[in-house]
């Protein structure tokens, strides 16, 4: 099956757009988890371990910190585990 030009150029338009939201979740995500360490004098690296270690309580805040950094990861992860450069 071929592809007109056009449908070419939407298909990146597409794929460029999907990128680009990807890279916008994942510095959004970013700037909530560095909000968290400047709050709470750690990294989210450190809190993300000793939130799965079971060190750290139940609070609400506690519980989004957890989820902004699972979500970065994972977004992070997608993003670079498909990208060609």
């Amino acid at each position: 099956m071929e592809y007109s030009r056009d449908e070419e150029t939407f298909a990146q338009n597409i794929i460029a757009y999907q990128v680009a939201e990807l890279k916008r979740g994942i510095l959004n995500l970013k700037l909530d988890t560095k909000e968290y360490e400047k709050k709470y004098g750690m990294s989210s690296a450190v809190f993300y371990e000793k939130f799965q270690q079971g060190q750290m309580d139940d609070s609400e805040e506690t519980l989004m910190w957890a989820g902004c950094v699972r979500c970065w990861k994972k977004m992070k992860n997608n993003f670079w585990g498909w990208k060609d450069d």
